[in-house]
């Protein structure tokens, strides 16, 4: 590679994966966190999306499997 030029491909945290597909889709469930962040079970998409939560980036709406996740306004 020349000097200049940048990989395209970045490795996008799972916070950034997360809000990515927000931005998409309008929402994402916990299902989706799992396959969008290879979790293999609920526990670490829970972590994250309750570290995403008490950091003001995401809010939760509705309850038990209707539950979605949005972008905090």
């Amino acid at each position: 590679m020349e000097s200049g030029e940048t990989e395209i491909i970045t490795t996008m945290s799972k916070e950034d994966k997360v809000l990515a597909y927000i931005r998409q889709n309008g929402s994402i469930s916990m299902q989706k966190v799992m396959e969008t962040c290879n979790y293999r079970s609920r526990t670490g998409a829970r972590k994250l999306i309750d570290k995403m939560i008490n950091a003001d980036l995401i809010e939760k709406t509705g309850k038990g499997n209707n539950t979605i996740y949005k972008i905090k306004e």
